[in-house]
């Protein structure tokens, strides 16, 4: 994990999402060593040397977690990602996740 950088546990604390340096990851709370990599873009997802990202990470369901970056430039997507096969999609544009409605927009 990356200093600074906040995982996001699920409520019954079987899985951690976080941010690492080859980009989000999933991980059993119990072993350390079995991770999944989000499949993100890596362009916006890994970390470089000049800067850590801020990220909100979300858990929508036990399966599915919702990735966004923060910070000035408001227009950043929502990845909706899969745990199990650490497949993502963009579902919104604007906005933050906690506000958001989960659901694809049209066009």
């Amino acid at each position: 994990m990356i200093p600074g950088a906040r995982p996001a546990g699920l409520p019954d604390r079987s899985l951690v999402v976080e941010q690492r340096i080859e980009g989000v990851a999933v991980r059993s709370a119990t072993d350390l060593q079995v991770q999944r990599l989000l499949r993100l873009p890596v362009d916006q997802f890994r970390v470089n040397q000049t800067a850590v990202l801020q990220l909100n990470l979300q858990w929508e369901s036990p399966r599915e977690v919702l990735v966004t970056r923060t910070g000035p430039d408001r227009d950043q997507p929502v990845y909706r990602c899969d745990v199990d096969s650490g497949a993502c999609i963009i579902i919104d544009r604007d906005g933050t996740i906690a506000l958001g409605n989960n659901t694809p927009r049209p066009g």
